[in-house]
């Protein structure tokens, strides 16, 4: 190889060099500017990166608990559109006798409530006074009693 094309050969090796580490340069420069660069060094600098830090964990906690909740409504609301939840009967069927009730079996007979009254069955008095019933209903006796005379779901519609 000749001194000129070695020269030629250097200078383009020069350049190159150059260009790479100059491209270097703005990846490192990139890195350690990118917010996940920062979330993970600057806790590790100070106390008040640390809060900063545990802080931010909780934020991120609490928007996976709220996402859940979410999905959990939706679930419910879907349940509750395709009648999946069960009707009267089904509840009372699930239950054993003096347990305990929750929102979800309140629901159930809140809404056939609201269907016996919508049917004509019941008055706005009897809504209310039956609704108010079924809400403080603490044991599965306590609904059944609230719809006791009134046909099941499935009959007379």
């Amino acid at each position: 190889m000749s001194p000129r094309d070695r020269d030629a050969w250097n200078t383009v090796l020069t350049v190159l060099i150059g260009i790479s580490a100059a491209l270097i340069a703005i990846g490192f420069y990139y890195a350690l500017t990118t917010e996940v660069t920062v979330n993970l060094l600057w806790p590790l600098g100070s106390t008040g990166g640390m809060t900063w830090f545990g802080y931010r964990h909780l934020v991120h906690r609490h928007q996976d608990r709220l996402r859940a909740l979410d999905d959990a409504q939706d679930r419910l609301a879907r349940e509750a559109l395709t009648g999946w939840r069960g009707a009267v009967a089904d509840v009372i069927a699930s239950c054993r006798p003096g347990q305990r009730i929750g929102d979800a079996e309140r629901d159930v007979f809140v809404a056939a409530l609201h269907t016996h009254y919508a049917a004509g069955r019941l008055d706005a008095a009897e809504l209310d006074e039956r609704l108010s019933a079924a809400l403080a209903a603490k044991t599965i006796e306590d609904l059944t009693h609230v719809v006791r005379d009134l046909p099941s779901e499935g009959a007379g519609r």
